[in-house]
């Protein structure tokens, strides 16, 4: 009996070796081109040194006087001027206190009881900034400064019993410093991302509203920490 003779097999491709080898020369290639990269993009983005826009978002977490009230997000904003070795600039912040307990409802006697509002803690900070930097990598530097300026803040309490109704709150004037600590990254030579922490402290200088109007908590600390973008001009 004859033997049926063998057929022809195609040879096969080694798919994972094929797109190994595939990966490799693309990442050849990219590794090739990204000083090409890096070249135009520093000619798109020229290098900025002497003014910048920032702003930034805070978490505060309250410290002394304002242990009835929760963590505060802040939102700030400022204009700096780029020296060799020192960012000095002129800021705005702004943050909002709530109460813990915004009601609270006292039993005086049987027949009778008071209640207590208490509003939010809103606080505006207009300060002046300096930090000395310390480069640690062409892309990363640190910094150590101070804030210094004057705070405004409004709080009040509404307090009812029976058919009385008294309010007491207005405006308080404050001194402001903060000691502060931050890392940034240059995303390119005109932006750059900062993390920062802060202590904040206020002391009251005066009532900005009516001498004989009471306002409670006029001086309290606080720590911060957040992020930031730098816009380089």
């Amino acid at each position: 009996m004859k033997k049926p003779s063998p057929k022809a097999v195609a040879p096969r491709l080694n798919c994972d070796k094929a797109g190994c080898l595939l990966c490799c020369r693309a990442g050849l290639l990219l590794i090739m081109l990204l000083p090409a990269f890096k070249t135009h993009a520093q000619d798109f983005f020229p290098e900025q040194k002497d003014y910048a826009v920032s702003v930034g978002t805070d978490l505060e977490l309250p410290g002394k006087n304002l242990s009835d009230y929760r963590k505060a997000v802040a939102a700030n904003v400022g204009i700096m001027r780029l020296l060799d070795r020192f960012t000095v600039g002129v800021n705005f912040s702004y943050r909002e206190f709530s109460p813990i307990t915004p009601v609270v409802v006292e039993q005086i006697d049987p027949a009778h009881q008071s209640t207590s509002t208490y509003s939010s803690y809103s606080t505006f900070l207009f300060y002046l900034s300096g930090a000395y930097n310390v480069s640690l990598s062409e892309k990363v530097k640190a910094y150590g400064g101070l804030n210094v300026g004057v705070g405004y803040n409004t709080s009040s309490i509404l307090y009812q019993q029976d058919d009385t109704n008294l309010y007491f709150g207005g405006g308080v004037k404050q001194l402001y410093a903060a000691p502060k600590l931050g890392l940034s990254y240059a995303i390119n030579n005109n932006v750059d991302v900062e993390i920062h922490a802060a202590y904040n402290l206020l002391a009251q200088t005066g009532n900005l509203t009516n001498p004989t109007t009471h306002v409670t908590r006029t001086s309290f600390s606080s720590l911060t920490t957040g992020l930031g973008l730098m816009f380089k001009f």
